[in-house]
């Protein structure tokens, strides 16, 4: 899925295969250029494999307060800095 960061128009490839569920109000994701925050609704099919995009950024679904972070160490929905184990078992691959 493609999207672009209504802050700074930076363009990425979302790869919802690799988010395990989608909850009904969507996610929130924070745009790892300019830190904004942003609402993103998904569809149940569009949780299918794309094959063809390539893995490059992380999505990491903070345990504490749920918002999901693109590559970023450091929840920004709450703070918490995850330790390597934490980040090594929440970090789902997206395309880049």
């Amino acid at each position: 899925m493609k999207l672009q960061c209504p802050g700074c128009n930076a363009k990425y490839n979302l790869d919802t295969s690799k988010i395990p569920a989608v909850p009904e109000k969507g996610i929130t994701v924070t745009c790892p250029k300019c830190k904004h925050k942003f609402p993103l609704k998904l569809k149940p099919e569009d949780s299918k494999a794309d094959d063809s995009q390539k893995k490059q950024d992380m999505l990491i679904p903070c345990p504490d307060c749920g918002h999901v972070n693109i590559s970023s160490p450091k929840c920004l929905g709450c703070g918490r800095t995850f330790t390597k184990e934490e980040l090594s078992k929440l970090k789902i691959s997206i395309g880049g």
